[in-house]
Parts: structure tokens; sequence; C-alpha cells
């Protein structure tokens, strides 16, 4: 599947034990963890606390501005934002929004995003 037909989006969802995850969709590979904390950390300033790689799972502990989250990697969810605090849902969809942001960046400065724009307002226009 190339970039076009990937829809890169942040979806937000609930869990039955009250925790919130923030999935970052078609950012979902393994080595795409690495690239997510990388992003965390560099340009948005969180701490890492730990960082736990297990046999299908991923998971570090961040900080960004005294609030705790996780970020996580699940071979079947993808990677997402964890939180089970109420009030930190705001702060990790505004982290994970900003991480989408960046990939669609780096998609865009290697020329990915805009070939491909380019081509469907060529082959299908509007």
């Amino acid at each position: 599947m190339g970039f076009k037909e990937k829809d890169f989006r942040v979806e937000t969802g609930g869990n039955a034990d009250g925790s919130t995850g923030v999935y970052l969709r078609n950012i979902d590979r393994w080595d795409d963890f690495d690239m997510v904390l990388g992003f965390l950390r560099q340009e948005s300033g969180c701490g890492l606390l730990v960082k736990q790689d297990h046999i299908y799972q991923r998971r570090a502990e961040l900080e960004w501005r005294g609030f705790p989250f996780d970020l996580r990697y699940d071979c079947v969810l993808g990677i997402f934002l964890f939180t089970d605090k109420d009030e930190l849902v705001p702060v990790i969809e505004a982290l994970g929004a900003k991480v989408m942001d960046s990939v669609k960046g780096k998609l865009a400065a290697m020329g990915l995003l805009e070939r491909e724009s380019a081509l469907r307002r060529l082959f299908f226009r509007e």
C-alpha cells in the first residue's frame, strides 16, 4: 500500500477500565516506535523514564511537563499513547497530533506526499 492510500490520523479510544489510548493510525510497525519516541523526546521535550522491549510489545514511560504517560507498541494494536488519568487525555491527544504532523512532514520532505498528491490531482481531477 502506498502512502496515498494510507490514512494518517490520530484516534482516541476509551477502555473498560477507564484508561485511554491515543492511536497513531498507519504508524504501526516495531521500528516506527523508535521514530515516534524520538519525535516525542526531541520535538516535544518529553523525558524518558523507563523503556522496555518484550517479544510482541514495547513500552516507554514518558513525562511531559510533569505529566506521566506511556508510549506503547503492541503487535495487534499498533503504536499508541496511553494514560489512566482523564485529565491527561487532552495532553496526549495534542502530543499524538504533533507526532502525526512530524511524520507527515518527514514524508513530505522526502517528496513522498507531494508526489502522490500531484499524481492524484493529475489523474483524479476534483
